[in-house]
């Protein structure tokens, strides 16, 4: 069902004809070629020449220069240009940060095929090249709407077959792929779509072609080689004359084994992200959109790619400002957060400091290997409620997901009453679990014998049931634990006599901006470390050892004047990009309301939430069998629902630059000093410039201690 806004728009845009059949490509021009307004912001805009191609340069006043989104209009090969998609471009680069240029490619019928084609191979040259602007292609997204989507599928099997370097990523908006116009949806949508027709096509089909061989793959990427690209975002409307052009080249990309995420958005039209900005369905998907590109941009950003930061905005002159609001990325924290973080460290910065402990603290290597210890603080942590995921994993009523805490399995159910649920995942008959992985069900039925049990954990269903004592079933529900929503992260205690709430008190304002409630889960990857527990946390809190362990990755994008903050046994830390220091003389107005780095949220007892631009993840750090063991399970979240399979690998994009750090860098170095405190060492060194480290080790020997005395 769609929005009565939305209905409005179809209405007045088909009163515009753009879809007749009987214009001419010269006539549908003049239509298409209207100059769209850019919103209200600040942005700079500037008229390049790309070896001969016109481009334009959008970016907002924040966006980075190092990260591009190389875009082609759509205008079915005969219309449009870098003016009627400005305001797109504008929004765009909000949203992303990233810039956006727009190619000018010839258009027919004064220029016919392979004219686009071969501009379009030209800008990304000029764009990626040494003679050019020598981007990175891995931070560069090729993406395209209509016409220029079919052109930036071309594109990319294009570069494959040349060996070219690929770009991050292709983000494709209803493509126009086969200009044979073959898909079985010309016939079913018929005249629907105001925005496109296949008469319409057809003719300008003609105009660009001029003779020429619809199924080559430079015109009709359906008709490409589609192994080896680049993951791709394909969205396309359920009444377009093009679903099928967009869902064959998803198709066959798949079967290429090309990673795919693809939208068959119900109700929409052509290319309804334009129009974002009138309607609650544009703004959805305009959404998911510039949350791809910013997973896949920043999925590159650990590889020590691209040109230094150094190449800032202002190498790009700008022939308009306009001042205003910035988007928010929901993913960096609210306004007031970003734009104090924004404050404290660019004083850092201008300091070459960081904020500090007060004094040097030394710690027992014994606290990293005595087999006492290691059961205490097991203990403590069975007692201590711990955030466990993300309210958003679970959004409505039946939905479930389980979760290893410590050597537990626990199941999560939302109820019908909209509260989350929590047992441990065992079936009270014997043992065996009765749930795995995540998703939506009304019962939850052991495996092994067929026990079920309703979503509130009542046995509800048991074979032959005549053979056991009523009064025993009766209790043989699955055990409920202790569950909290905070904050819209989902807690839980193992302790059966325990409680969940209150355990975010004193952090609960600092989370809550965060809507964390709105993150489902992508994905996990469990990692088992020879390191003690402590010191496999200790990693994510400190930057003193960023330009000597992470010289060649970490070190590059980001330094270590980073700020903290403490509350009760929780704290924050923040540390920047390199390229936050280019806000130095830009006033307030012109910051981002997201924060140009990393912040992480320790949550006592062991997790540690890690936010930046695009990328959500959560870390659970548990002791492992011994003192020299811990397993760490890293999560990717993303922001609304991951409706398909293609949408959580992309979620877990920007995952995998981290996993290589961590595992190639952290752990490594975790696994290192625990070889060192168990053999040889009495004492480890926390310094002043390490404050997070001391709050951190404090806090466990203050719990351990009130466990001891209670």
């Amino acid at each position: 069902m769609t929005s009565s806004d939305f209905q409005e728009l179809v209405d007045v845009v088909r009163l515009l004809g753009i879809n007749d059949p009987a214009k001419s490509p010269v006539e549908l021009r003049a239509v298409l070629d209207v100059e769209a307004p850019l919103p209200d912001g600040a942005f700079r805009e500037e008229l390049l020449d790309a070896d001969g191609v016109p481009v334009t340069w959008i970016s907002a006043a924040t966006a980075r220069a190092d990260r591009v989104v190389l875009h082609f209009h759509g205008g079915a090969y005969v219309g449009g240009n870098a003016r009627s998609h400005r305001g797109f471009a504008a929004r765009l680069s909000t949203a992303t940060d990233a810039s956006v240029i727009l190619v000018d490619y010839r258009l027919a019928p004064e220029h016919h095929f392979p004219a686009a084609y071969d501009d379009a191979v030209i800008a990304y040259r000029w764009l990626t090249g040494p003679s050019g602007r020598a981007l990175a292609p891995a931070s560069v997204i090729v993406s395209g709407d209509s016409a220029g989507g079919g052109l930036a599928a071309a594109l990319l099997a294009g570069l494959r077959g040349r060996g070219e370097p690929a770009p991050a990523g292709g983000a494709l908006l209803s493509p126009w792929t086969d200009l044979a116009l073959t898909g079985q949806s010309h016939a079913a949508v018929g005249g629907a779509d105001p925005l496109c027709s296949t008469g319409m096509l057809r003719t300008c089909a003609q105009a660009y072609l001029a003779g020429a061989d619809p199924e080559d793959p430079r015109a009709s990427a359906l008709h490409a080689d589609l192994a080896g690209l680049p993951p791709l975002l394909i969205h396309v409307g359920e009444v377009e004359v093009l679903r099928d052009d967009a869902t064959r080249l998803a198709e066959r990309a798949r079967a290429a084994g090309t990673a795919v995420d693809l939208l068959v958005a119900e109700g929409m039209v052509h290319v309804w992200h334009l129009f974002a900005q009138e309607t609650p369905e544009g703004r959805r998907d305009f959404e998911t959109l510039t949350r791809w590109i910013t997973a896949r941009l920043a999925s590159t950003a650990f590889s020590g790619q691209g040109p230094s930061a150094a190449r800032s905005r202002a190498a790009h002159g700008s022939t308009e400002i306009r001042r205003g609001s910035v988007l928010e990325d929901p993913a960096a924290g609210p306004d007031s957060l970003g734009r104090t973080l924004t404050r404290r460290i660019l004083h850092r910065m201008a300091e070459n400091s960081l904020d500090t402990a007060t004094d040097t603290m030394l710690i027992p290597a014994q606290d990293f290997t005595s087999e006492q210890r290691h059961r205490a603080e097991i203990a403590m942590m069975r007692r201590t409620p711990q955030v466990v995921g993300w309210g958003g994993e679970i959004p409505t009523a039946g939905d479930y997901t389980t979760k290893d805490l410590l050597d537990t399995s626990v199941l999560l159910v939302r109820g019908e009453d909209g509260a989350a649920r929590a047992f441990v995942n065992a079936c009270a008959h014997r043992g065996a679990k009765v749930a795995t992985g995540c998703g939506h069900a009304a019962r939850f039925t052991c495996p092994y014998h067929a026990w079920s049990y309703s979503g509130d954990g009542r046995l509800v269903g048991v074979p032959s049931r005549q053979m056991f004592d009523p009064t025993v079933l009766e209790a043989r529900g699955l055990r409920g634990l202790a569950v909290a929503e905070t904050a819209g992260l989902l807690i839980v205690n193992l302790d059966p006599d325990g409680t969940a709430e209150g355990t975010l008190d004193e952090i609960r304002e600092e989370l809550e901006p965060f809507r964390f409630g709105r993150y489902a889960h992508a994905g996990t990857v469990t990692s088992e470390v020879r390191a003690n527990w402590k010191l496999t946390v200790d990693v994510n809190f400190e930057g003193y050892h960023f330009p000597f362990l992470h010289r060649t990755s970490l070190s590059v994008i980001c330094t270590n004047n980073s700020v903290f903050d403490v509350f009760g046994p929780h704290c924050r830390w923040a540390f920047p990009f390199r390229d936050l220091a280019e806000l130095r003389d830009a006033p307030e107005t012109d910051w981002p309301a997201a924060f140009r780095g990393t912040v992480a949220h320790g949550l006592f007892p062991s997790t540690i939430l890690l936010e930046g631009p695009g990328i959500t993840q959560m870390l659970r750090v548990y002791p492992g069998k011994t003192p020299a063991e811990s397993v760490l399970h890293i999560s990717a979240g993303w922001f609304g629902p991951v409706p398909n399979d293609d949408i959580q690998r992309g979620a877990m994009a920007g995952l995998d630059g981290a996993l290589q750090v961590l595992r190639g860098e952290d752990l490594p170095a975790a696994e290192m000093c625990q070889h060192g405190v168990t053999h040889g060492l009495d004492t480890i060194v926390i310094g002043r410039n390490e404050p997070l480290m001391a709050h951190l080790h404090r806090t466990w020997d203050g719990a351990l201690a009130t466990r001891a005395s209670s």
